[in-house]
Formats: C-alpha cells, structure tokens, sequence
C-alpha cells in the first residue's frame, strides 16, 4: 500500500485490539479489548470533550494529560468479550465501566495505554488491507 492511500482515520477507527494478558504469569487471557486508535475520528472527538470536561471541572488540561488519555480511551472502547463479568455479575462495555476497569490496579490500563498511543499497533490491520 502506497504512502499516499493510508487512511490513518480509517485504520484507527476499525479500533486496536489489545490482548490483555495476566499481569503476574504473563499468560495469555484470551481477553480482547478494541479501542478505537487516536487517529479516528471518535478518539480525537472523545479528546476534544474529554479536555472541555477537564476545563469546566476547574483543571488546567496540561496537568490532566495522563486522564485525559485514560478518561478518551474509555469512551473510545468499542468492545470486549460479552462474557466479562466482575464479581459474579456480567460486565457490559459502557464508558463507565471502562473507565472504572482501566482505574483499577489490574494491569489492563499498563497494557491499554501502549496500545492507543502507538501506531505500530495498527500494523496488523495494515498488513490486511
């Protein structure tokens, strides 16, 4: 594919799919999450609220820098496995519990994060089309 017909915003919105594997054992989980990268149209839309939110809760966005990533991923999860489930009760892809998910001490934001933010991760898409 030539240089020229790149469609970053095409790629990055199919979404990112991030593998999440334990973060103790290293193993592999089978736990997929599809995050929309931050050359698609909805990251750099999620952005642009995510920054006006931050403003209007008194915050200066230049020392939110890291929740604005995280708070933007969040409402920029397209999906992950219906079958999640979280104390025994199923776990629906809501912003709000993406958010929730990627605050906890778990390992899946330390693996989310690289993700969103490399465009290599859209190398496999790439080498598809």
């Amino acid at each position: 594919m030539s240089i020229f017909d790149l469609d970053l915003d095409k790629l990055a919105s199919e979404g990112v799919d991030v593998e999440i594997v334990h973060p103790v054992t290293g193993e592999r989980t089978g736990e997929v999450f599809v995050i929309a990268g931050r050359d698609s149209s909805l990251w750099k839309a999620n952005a642009d609220k995510v920054r006006a939110d931050i403003k209007a809760e008194g915050k200066k966005v230049e020392d939110c820098i890291d929740e604005i990533i995280m708070r933007t991923a969040a409402l920029s999860t397209l999906r992950w496995p219906e079958s999640a489930s979280m104390d025994g009760k199923p776990l629906p892809c809501t912003p709000e519990n993406a958010l929730m998910l990627y605050k906890r001490p778990n390992g899946i934001w330390e693996q989310i994060y690289p993700a969103v933010i490399d465009r290599a991760s859209l190398k496999k898409k790439l080498l598809k089309s």
